[in-house]
């Protein structure tokens, strides 16, 4: 099972940022609800560490 954060996003409520660990290590960001207007990125752990640290 996948870890899932979940966040408001103030300017457009109905398209949250949500993070989620994959099974193989990689991490998705994704900008909506699972709909087609989604939009989204899957980076590695290492690129996720940059994140974090920006």
């Amino acid at each position: 099972m996948s870890e899932e954060i979940r966040i408001v996003n103030h300017e457009e409520p109905g398209r949250p940022l949500k993070v989620r660990r994959l099974a193989d290590g990689r991490v998705e960001v994704r900008i909506g609800d699972m709909g087609i207007t989604d939009a989204v990125v899957t980076i590695t752990p290492e690129e996720f560490d940059q994140l974090k640290n920006l």
